[in-house]
């Protein structure tokens, strides 16, 4: 069963790594896509080996964080099916509009769903069917239901990634969510008592249940994404002064804009660990160990996971 990989320039070193992971099974291929702009901007694009496409299972690596990126692979993705692709899945690591999932007082627009109307128009390859779009620990678990039946959607999380890196360190740790949000987005991965904390109009946060005495404890605050950082920085005060020994973190995206990533490079955190999923994530954890070059943060890679559900296929 022919398997062809193909990605946008965002993601080309993230590419071949998956493209490593699956070096033993032969009947897959990199399939390359030029990326040229018109004289006006607009992309010209090409792919460089349509008989690739054609009759195979192709797997397309998106970033859609960028807003002048969209346009460009919605037109690839879009020209997949024609050009004869036997099926068509995406991997879409990070979901980016996925915070303005809903409107909250007049005048807002919610963004997730016209991304996800656009992904929704994708044309059905011939024999199998809608494009199967896979999204990693999406902020707003709403949007999955935003799709038609034009698309298939898998929501997938990082956090058995997270166990398979604590699994050598040898260390035990209590398990934290800095909101109620992120409890009942990963509460089933962990077992309880774990803390959960709250934060007032003002910000100020505080312990609201699990464990309160943590007088020495190893502690690990969870969540789906670290943006500016206030929400963690506040949370890991907290917990420091309730009694813990140390306090680390880890989030599936590291968004960060603004260079926000250098408010923690004195925040007294153990370890910040984020995925490849997003750009700054990425340059976060560059160093081929994984232990990145920015301290604290550590990086942990989706590839050898995407790398399995393609071999899996």
């Amino acid at each position: 069963m022919n398997k062809t990989l193909m990605w946008c320039p965002e993601l080309k070193e993230f590419g071949v790594k998956v493209f490593r992971n699956t070096i033993n099974t032969p009947d897959t291929c990199i399939s390359e896509i030029c990326w040229k702009k018109f004289a006006d901007d607009y992309p010209n694009t090409m792919f460089e080996d349509p008989s690739a496409i054609k009759g195979s299972n192709v797997f397309f690596f998106a970033s859609l964080e960028k807003p002048e990126n969209l346009f460009a692979q919605l037109s690839v993705l879009y020209a997949l099916p024609h050009y004869g692709a036997k099926s068509l899945t995406i991997f879409l690591p990070y979901f980016p509009t996925a915070t303005m999932e809903r409107v909250d007082e007049p005048g807002q627009i919610a963004t997730a769903k016209t991304l996800m109307r656009m992904l929704n128009a994708i044309p059905s390859c011939h024999g199998s069917g809608p494009a199967k779009l896979i999204i990693y620990d999406i902020h707003s678990l709403a949007v999955q239901h935003f799709h038609s039946d034009g698309i298939i959607i898998e929501l997938k999380s990082a956090i058995p990634l997270l166990f398979r890196r604590l699994h050598y360190i040898h260390k035990k740790y209590i398990f934290a969510f800095p909101d109620e949000g992120a409890r009942k987005r990963f509460h089933t991965f962990f077992p309880d008592p774990c803390i959960i904390c709250t934060k007032d109009e003002n910000r100020v946060v505080t312990i609201k249940e699990g464990h309160r005495d943590v007088t020495g404890s190893n502690i690990i605050i969870i969540d789906d994404m670290i943006r500016n950082g206030d929400t963690l920085i506040n949370c890991k005060e907290t917990l420091f002064h309730a009694g813990a020994s140390s306090v680390s973190a880890y989030a599936t995206h590291g968004v960060l804009p603004c260079e926000a990533w250098k408010k923690f490079q004195n925040a007294s955190f153990s370890k910040i660990w984020v995925t490849d999923s997003c750009t700054v994530g990425r340059e976060l954890g560059t160093a081929t160990d994984g232990l990145g070059n920015y301290p604290p943060f550590e990086g942990i890679s989706l590839a050898e996971d995407i790398a399995a559900e393609i071999n899996a296929v």
